[in-house]
């Protein structure tokens, strides 16, 4: 059919009826319409993409302020309770002891571990002498060295348990809540203490996938805190690696600074992106 009519046209503009010279094609009649701007397109487009940045600036998401990180710290030996040094809300440094164990058992077991250990070396340089001097045979020497092995084995399960009696900071940060209490025997593998970092809290959202295009690492979200009502600014600092196909939407994970602490990890608010002209 769309042949036919573009013959029935073409007979038509050709013909003396038309108003036109015979037998002449006129193109810009059929494709003036048509013409293309490419500068038109890629203005278009652009203010598609604005368009969207101005509806995600307007956007506003509710959020919780989540600490960096979380951590519990739990039992590795079964042992007393010695002392308690950090309660619950005070800070500490990467490698401050927190807890402390009664270490009596464990400084027995290593010394035995280490005595041992010495003796296994010592007897199987001389299961090597012999065998060399044609004194001993390989069995023997084999079982020497296994005896070494056996007895190093020992010593580095017995210096675990001996450092696992001090319960050490991972990471600088604050205590949040103490499981345990002085004098008491916690069951190995029993949470003994949780703590947080929250020098740096971070901020989830659930972005529409129509919006990854306009993000970035880097750009920068205005907050608006609940308790205080005072506004922080944090930047986008983690994209998801997936887009969630039930619900079209993706996770992002702003960060805002914290050294100061005047935020508290829990706190909840309001946040917004914020536009070129905002930044």
């Amino acid at each position: 059919m769309g042949n036919i009519f573009i013959l029935i046209t073409f007979l038509f503009l050709t013909s003396p009826l038309s108003g036109l010279d015979v037998g002449v094609f006129h193109p810009d009649l059929f494709f003036e319409e048509f013409d293309f701007d490419e500068t038109e397109e890629i203005a278009l487009v652009d203010d598609l993409k604005l368009t969207r940045n101005k509806s995600l600036s307007t956007k506003v998401f509710s959020v919780v302020l989540d600490p960096y990180q979380k951590t519990d710290l739990y039992a590795e030996v079964i042992s007393p309770v010695i002392e308690i040094t950090k309660k619950n809300g005070d800070r500490f440094a990467k490698g401050e002891t927190l807890i402390l164990l009664d270490d009596t058992i464990y400084v027995s077991s290593f010394s035995k571990a280490q005595a041992f250990n010495n003796k296994a070396k010592v007897e199987l340089e001389t299961t090597i002498e012999l065998y060399n001097d044609g004194l001993a045979s390989l069995y023997e020497l084999k079982e020497a060295e296994a005896a070494l092995a056996e007895s190093e084995s020992n010593l580095i399960l017995a210096e675990k348990n001996l450092k696992s009696t001090i319960v050490s900071a991972p990471y600088d940060g604050k205590v949040i809540s103490v499981h345990t209490k002085q004098f008491e025997l916690p069951q190995k593998n029993k949470e003994l203490i949780r703590i947080i970092d929250d020098q740096v809290l971070t901020a989830k959202l659930l972005l529409s996938s129509d919006w990854i295009e306009n993000i970035h690492i880097g750009i920068p979200i205005e907050i608006q805190i609940s308790e205080t009502g005072e506004r922080v600014i944090a930047y986008l600092a983690r994209i998801g690696g997936m887009i969630d196909p039930s619900s079209s939407t993706i996770e992002v994970e702003a960060e805002v600074e914290n050294r100061t602490e005047a935020l508290k990890a829990g706190m909840s608010g309001f946040a917004r992106f914020l536009t070129s002209e905002e930044e």
